[in-house]
């Protein structure tokens, strides 16, 4: 098995900065296991998204028979578990949805090496246990660890591990003397009592705190309860299980007639289908 490190995600956020953003330390507590949702897919693909796409979305490894892709140091969040604890404290692996035996195969090794690299038991977790959706589809996670452990040893050495992380830029204080105001039918979230800008973002999945501050100009260390903070674009939404037109417009405060226009699709009620890519906002 060996792990290419040669291409990086465009959305993660790096260790030094995990606190602000997730509100507390990078740790290495789980595994979560997704699959990438579309039959047929190829490896290349799903690689080539996380690295060129719109970096909403992103994952530490990409694994599927015989490759293994890391994208993002595990040490650092990757933003793939749509939940701020989930990014904080897990890895995460993108599987292909087939789940061949040499799928299985691949990731076992990758989750034994993990293990044995970290000294810590990391045990698995579906990406649904974080946040509503079929993910990890077919993938059955007791034969998973069952494989891993049966391997025991490490499959390559600890110096091939982990990308250093980039040292993080500040986040800027940006003067709050006359902050943007939008209309109420934008995206925006009402800040309640505890809430950060770190927080917020990981609701959102997509913008970063220091985007987040640029686009509503405010200080990203100084927001009040009832403050509206306004979401910049782009926002995509990938289809998974579950979803309709109103669940996603729900999410995210907006008509669910308006979502729908915005994609093209007959209405509220139109059929979506798993893997397709949703415009929230432009």
């Amino acid at each position: 098995m060996n792990i290419d490190e040669s291409k990086t995600a465009k959305g993660y956020t790096p260790a030094a900065l995990v606190p602000q953003v997730f509100g507390g330390p990078r740790t290495l507590d789980w595994i979560t296991i997704h699959h990438w949702g579309i039959f047929g897919q190829r490896h290349d693909d799903v690689v080539d998204f996380f690295v060129n796409g719109p970096g909403s979305t992103s994952a530490h490894f990409v694994c599927s028979a015989g490759r293994t892709n890391c994208l993002v140091s595990p040490g650092d969040a990757a933003w793939h578990a749509g939940s701020a604890e989930g990014n904080r404290t897990s890895v995460g692996i993108e599987c292909r949805p087939e789940a061949s035996d040499q799928d299985y195969a691949e990731v076992a090794a990758l989750v034994a090496w993990l293990r044995s690299t970290t000294g810590r038991p990391l045990p698995l977790r579906a990406h649904k246990s974080w946040h509503p959706t079929a993910c990890p589809g077919i993938w059955d996670l007791d034969r998973l660890d069952a494989m891993a452990k049966a391997l025991g040893a490490p499959v390559l050495p600890a110096s091939d591990n982990v990308r250093p992380s980039p040292t993080p830029k500040p986040i800027p204080a940006v003067p709050s003397k006359k902050p943007r105001t939008y209309p109420d039918s934008d995206i925006h979230w009402v800040v309640g009592k505890g809430d950060t800008l770190g927080k917020i973002a990981a609701y959102y999945n997509g913008p970063t705190v220091a985007q987040i501050a640029a686009y509503n100009n405010i200080d990203a260390n100084k927001i009040t309860p009832g403050q509206k903070i306004w979401i910049p674009g782009p926002l995509v939404w990938v289809i998974e299980g579950p979803d309709t037109v109103r669940s996603i417009a729900r999410y995210y405060g907006l008509d669910a007639g308006y979502l729908a226009r915005l994609n093209g699709l007959a209405g509220p009620d139109a059929t979506i289908y798993i893997g397709r890519r949703l415009t929230i906002k432009k």
